[in-house]
C-alpha cells in the first residue's frame, strides 16, 4: 500500500467505548484510565478531575504513586491544557518548556520517575480534568497519528466523565430532598 495508518481506528474506537462502558462502568474513573492507556499499551496512570470549587485533584490511580497536590484553574498546566488541548509528552516539555509558552510541569507530575503523558479531557468549553499515563513496557514513538488518537479520546472520556459527574450530583441532590421530605 501507498501510506498505512498505525491504527484500524474502527477497531480502536470499538475497543476504546467498550472498555470505557463495560464491566468497569461502576469504576468509571478506572475506566477511563484503561481505556486511554490501552491506545498506547500503558499500563496504568493516574486521573485528575477539576472539582466544584475549580480545584483538579487526583481520583484514581493505577500502577503511578499517589499525588496529595491539588493544581488550581489558574495554574500553569491546567491553563495549558484548557487552552492548547495538547496531549503532553512530559520528558519533552520538561527538556523544551520553550515549545510550550515555558510550561513547568508541577513536582507532583514532573517527579513521577513513571509519568510519561497528559492527556487532557475535554467537553466542547471545559477541561474536565487530565490522565498521567505511564510509560509503556515497550517505547513507543509519539507521532501526529498517536496524539490525534489521544486527543480524540480524550474528548470522548471527558464527556463521559462529565456525565458521570453529572449523574453522580444528580443522585445526590435526589437523597437530599427525599431525606429532607422525611
Amino acid at each position: 500500500p501507498f501510506f498505512t495508518y498505525r491504527y484500524d481506528y474502527r477497531e480502536e474506537w470499538l475497543r476504546f467505548t467498550n472498555t470505557l462502558t463495560s464491566g468497569l462502568a461502576a469504576q468509571p474513573w478506572l475506566a477511563c484510565i484503561q481505556a486511554l492507556g490501552d491506545l498506547v499499551e500503558s499500563p496504568g496512570g493516574a486521573l485528575w478531575l477539576r472539582e466544584t470549587d475549580g480545584t483538579y485533584r487526583e481520583v484514581e490511580r493505577s500502577g503511578l504513586p499517589r499525588v496529595a497536590q491539588t493544581l488550581s484553574d489558574a495554574e500553569a498546566l491546567p491553563s495549558f491544557l484548557h487552552r492548547t488541548g495538547w496531549v503532553l509528552e512530559i520528558s519533552d516539555v520538561i527538556a523544551h518548556s520553550g515549545k510550550y509558552e515555558g510550561l513547568t510541569l508541577p513536582p507532583a507530575i514532573a517527579g513521577v520517575r513513571e509519568a510519561w503523558l497528559i492527556v487532557p479531557l475535554r467537553t466542547a468549553t471545559d477541561l474536565v480534568g487530565f490522565v498521567v499515563l505511564a510509560a509503556p513496557r515497550v517505547k513507543i514513538d509519539i507521532d501526529w497519528e498517536v496524539l490525534d488518537l489521544l486527543k480524540t479520546a480524550g474528548r470522548q472520556a471527558g464527556s463521559y466523565l462529565a456525565y458521570a459527574q453529572a449523574t453522580e450530583a444528580l443522585l445526590e441532590a435526589r437523597k437530599f430532598d427525599a431525606f429532607h421530605r422525611m
